[in-house]
């Protein structure tokens, strides 16, 4: 992310509430068509939060899909059940692998930076649904620089892009729903 860009938590409410005015009627919001995009990104911390939230507003202003954000799930029900629901419903991924700080390793030498460690078993969860459905699941996946790709990462070609700024974030959003091929997939 370019330093003087930092999505901060009041600028991402800002932006959530103009994208909220977007063209997208409240009737579309709710329309059975609509194509489910699942976010994955680490919630413990605003500066995590915001970008997330930000994906799922410019997801969300976007006619014929609607985002899967766990932040914004309100029920009685277990986060795991939510969770997995959303990644069994999705047509699609936006992953943000963001910097969770430093990790030492068993001798005390640096490992590096690492990310949510949710983050990498949601995109496991999704190339094992990819493989049991045989089903293209598109991904965008974006990661904070000096973060270390570890688990699934590793070995899936999921090629995630340094976490832009802004305008570059809408850019890319906008870009990846227009031009990648999304599969129907059934409510449940």
């Amino acid at each position: 992310m370019v330093p003087n860009e930092e999505i901060g938590w009041s600028r991402t409410q800002e932006i959530r509430r103009s994208l909220a005015k977007s063209p997208r009627s409240a009737d579309q919001s709710t329309q059975m068509a609509d194509k489910l995009i699942f976010i994955s990104c680490g919630q413990l911390t605003d500066a995590e939060k915001s970008v997330g939230v930000l994906i799922k507003a410019l997801v969300d202003a976007t006619p014929g899909f609607k985002a899967y954000f766990a932040e914004s799930v309100h029920d009685l029900d277990s986060l795991a059940h939510n969770v997995f629901d959303g990644i069994q419903r999705c047509a699609g991924a936006i992953v943000a692998l963001r910097d969770r700080g430093l990790v030492l390793d068993a001798n005390g030498a640096v490992w590096g930076h690492r990310s949510s460690v949710w983050v990498n078993q949601e995109v496991a969860l999704l190339a094992y649904r990819q493989f049991a459905e045989s089903t293209k699941l598109p991904i965008l996946a974006f990661v904070d620089p000096g973060v270390k790709l570890e688990g699934a990462m590793t070995s899936l070609i999921v090629n995630p892009q340094p976490l832009p700024g802004l305008a570059d974030l809408k850019t890319f959003v906008d870009s990846w729903l227009a031009n990648s091929e999304f599969t129907a997939v059934s409510a449940s």
